[in-house]
């Protein structure tokens, strides 16, 4: 994940390669499920970041959470934003 402080409230992309999820319709379903957990996220932290999938993560929602969650944490410690 790359990431970088915001003025505004926060904004992410997903990029998802076709090496991870093969089918159109995966990557979208993936991509549609981050975004997901992410919007669940309150207050969302004022970070502007990119996430990148690899092959082996996850496409369950139940799985996806704690990683998109962890990693949202993880990019406000680097930044001091707690």
């Amino acid at each position: 994940m790359r990431f970088s402080r915001s003025s505004a409230g926060g904004r992410f992309s997903v990029v998802i390669p076709s090496v991870a999820a093969p089918l159109a319709v995966s990557r979208n379903t993936l991509r549609r499920r981050i975004y997901e957990i992410l919007h669940s996220i309150h207050p969302l932290p004022t970070l502007e970041g990119v996430i990148y999938l690899r092959k082996e993560t996850p496409t369950s929602y139940i799985k996806l959470q704690p990683l998109v969650v962890g990693l949202v944490t993880e990019a406000m410690k680097r930044l001091k934003l707690e």
